[in-house]
């Protein structure tokens, strides 16, 4: 049996290769197979040079492992400890996909539960291993003994988070198959997460007075290590400290004296996956029914999807109206997924290390602090959102050809596909702008109350507004090139792998970002001239002028050229999108 899975592993990897090379020959997989290296390249090449100058050196974490061993391991192993509790609590309940030609040949085969699982796991490793050496290669290691070492430790912490990310996923699908009885089965799993957290928090919250009084992330993460050494938090951090320091160990003496404590972890994690009291086969071959039958529908035509879920509506639906309205409400719904428990959840646990650093590093007090956060997140909501956020036309691309039977022109459809995630992310981008001047307001107030007041109010309108400008440009850019050039974007579940699609993804990215930039030229330059206007008509420099102005402008961009996109809408071949999937 195990010499069938090889077999099967190799003629699928062969495979693949061949059908990447062939695809080679359509220009956008070449020009981004040629992307692709030149981007790895360029990072390699970037890392090498790190030792050039020395007034440009940036540290490793091998060469920061040197000098800041212990700080650095404990940090490592934070993170670690992090995203296990991240694992257990928020992780995916599909610990293992398979697809719908292994449902159809090796579920009905005389093939244990464990071989299966064990081929998936074997499967996996190939991508472990190249990951391995990718990050190795990337941080390049003074010598080949450290190298060997990162290499292999890197390795062994990403395959036993791997199982721990199995065994998370068995757990929460055991608890949903068995209700009550399944959670008497994993109630140690639940117990020993919750214990995690309780006794860390018991114990910093012992130390909360000296946390407080320390100055830099430096000096709180030192307090920390300290008083997380010792005890039950040690005790606890033990499995997280051991995963980290494997990679990091400064000789061959060190790594060989931690491995026998990270492999037992490793088969400690690999016994529960393989113990674990899930049906998992129903639940794959039910997840492949259900992308035969979606599949078998949108070849048919028929626009139904199977078994799907209510979703609340966002506002009452009229029976008549806008078409614009109509989009904007299925999109909302669309949206919606996104916004599942789970998701923000996840969120929750990524800005909260934000803030708690933010905070930490912040000088004048914790309003400053906060405002900072608040601040840095509408940044990256403006700048990231739109690449993230997709309930517009790239989500919908794959189904041009029912969109089209919808007695809308072109123009109406692109621009009610941008109402939704326009609305959104200008949204999420206004609540911390308001905040961050709310929080400012933190402290004793000098100076006259009402000039504060007002010229905290006109930044407050300006950033707004600036950000405004920012998410409707690049969300028209982003729906542009999906009609432009609808073969470079990846419509569906489907999702490309290899050098040629990350290139893709590099080529797209640029490009996106160089548009945006013309695009924001002229309202730039309609916002400087009046802000000269202003100076010489008020004596002053009156900036939420120029800001609306900005906004003005570029909304008039977008306005007009979503008309002409609409057009190249309604003149696209079908036969020049793939269909979803």
């Amino acid at each position: 049996m195990v010499g069938a899975f090889v077999d099967l592993t190799l003629w699928s990897i062969r495979n693949r290769l061949r059908s990447q090379l062939r695809r080679l020959r359509q220009p956008r997989y070449l020009i981004g197979a040629i992307a692709g290296i030149a981007w790895f390249a360029s990072i390699i090449l970037r890392s090498g040079a790190r030792g050039g100058d020395p007034a440009r050196h940036v540290q490793s974490p091998l060469e920061l492992a040197a000098h800041h061993g212990e700080l650095l391991r404990f940090g490592g192993a934070l993170v670690l400890c992090a995203l296990a509790l991240l694992m257990a609590f928020a992780g995916s309940s599909r610990a293992v996909e398979f697809s719908r030609a292994e449902v159809q040949w090796l579920f009905p085969a005389p093939i244990t539960r464990r071989q299966l699982l064990n081929y998936k796991l074997a499967r996996s490793q190939l991508g472990l291993l190249l990951s391995a050496a990718f990050v190795t290669l990337l941080l390049r290691p003074g010598t080949l003994r450290d190298g060997w070492m990162f290499a292999a430790g890197f390795w062994i912490g990403m395959t036993t988070y791997r199982l721990h990310s199995i065994g998370a996923g068995f757990a929460r699908a055991s608890l949903a198959q068995h209700g009550v009885t399944g959670l008497r089965r994993q109630w140690p799993s639940l117990a020993v997460a919750l214990a995690v957290l309780g006794i860390l928090g018991v114990t910093a919250a012992g130390d909360a007075a000296r946390l407080a009084a320390m100055s830099t992330r430096m000096e709180m993460l030192e307090e920390l290590r300290q008083v997380w050494s010792s005890g039950a938090a040690r005790v606890v951090l033990w499995p997280f400290v051991t995963l980290a320091s494997l990679p990091l160990a400064g000789s061959p003496g060190a790594f060989l004296a931690g491995l026998p404590g990270a492999l037992a972890l490793l088969v400690l994690a690999y016994v529960r996956v393989v113990r674990a009291d899930v049906a998992f086969e129903e639940a794959a071959a039910a997840r492949a029914e259900k992308q035969v039958a979606a599949m078998s529908g949108t070849l048919a035509g028929s626009t139904r999807a199977p078994g799907p879920r209510n979703r609340l509506a966002p506002f009452e639906l009229a029976r008549s109206g806008r078409p614009e309205t109509a989009i904007l409400w299925k999109n909302l719904i669309a949206a919606g997924r996104d916004l599942s428990p789970r998701n923000l959840l996840v969120l929750s646990a990524v800005l909260a290390p934000m803030l708690v650093v933010v905070v930490a590093s912040g000088r004048r007090g914790l309003g400053a602090g906060l405002a900072t956060l608040c601040l840095t997140m509408a940044t990256m909501v403006a700048l990231m959102g739109p690449l993230i956020v997709r309930c517009d036309l790239r989500r919908d691309l794959g189904q041009l050809g029912v969109l089209k039977t919808w007695p809308l022109s072109g123009k109406v459809l692109l621009r009610g596909e941008l109402l939704a995630p326009t609305i959104l992310l200008v949204i999420a981008a206004w609540l911390p702008i308001v905040l961050a001047a709310m929080m400012l307001g933190i402290g004793p107030v000098k100076g006259k109350l009402l000039l504060l007041l007002a010229n905290r109010a006109s930044f407050t309108v300006t950033a707004m507004l600036v950000v405004a400008a920012l998410i409707v440009v690049q969300l028209l850019v982003q729906n542009g090139l999906a009609v432009l050039f609808p073969a470079w974007i990846t419509t569906g579940r489907s999702r490309d792998a290899g050098i040629e699609a990350m290139g893709q993804k590099v080529v797209t990215t640029l490009g996106a970002a160089v548009l945006s930039a013309l695009l924001l030229l002229i309202p730039a330059v309609g916002a400087v001239a009046t802000w000269r206007v202003s100076q010489l008509a008020f004596g002053t420099r009156v900036p939420v002028i120029s800001a609306a102005v900005l906004a003005a402008l570029a909304f008039g961009e977008v306005f007009l050229l979503t008309g002409w996109l609409g057009r190249v809408v309604d003149r696209t071949d079908l036969a020049a999108v793939d269909p979803v999937e």
